[in-house]
């Protein structure tokens, strides 16, 4: 899993394991270590949900996805999903959840278990 944080946004780009076992209702976890005993972890969690919500833990945190929205999006074409979510009464942090595709340049290990990139070698990364 990919994890980029800017301003009050998350993306997160999984792999085809990835994006299976969130289908299968398992959770995907990273960690980054950060230093001699800290580390970062964050991930995503199917949930008994409506919304995307996003749970903050004292390492890192975890988005929830409703299973519904994980399971239309494991079986489909789509790319990812999105949701704004509030963390204030006039705040809020955009989530963006995507399959991880190989980049048109090959790029090695980076495109270990990505998904076939759909422009299929046509541009140039």
């Amino acid at each position: 899993m990919k994890l980029r944080l800017r301003g009050n946004s998350i993306r997160l780009r999984l792999s085809q394991t990835e994006v299976k076992a969130l289908a299968n209702g398992d959770e995907v976890v990273d960690t980054t270590g950060l230093a001699l005993g800290k580390f970062l972890e964050f991930g995503i969690r199917p949930a008994d949900a409506k919304h995307v919500e996003i749970l903050a833990t004292p390492h890192g945190f975890f988005v929830l996805a409703p299973k519904e929205i994980l399971s239309r999006w494991a079986a489909s074409e789509d790319e990812g999903f999105e949701a704004k979510v509030p963390f204030s009464d006039s705040a809020t942090t955009q989530v963006v959840v995507q399959k991880d595709y190989a980049c048109l340049k090959p790029r090695g290990e980076e495109d270990h278990d990505t998904f076939t990139h759909p422009d299929g070698g046509n541009q140039k990364c």
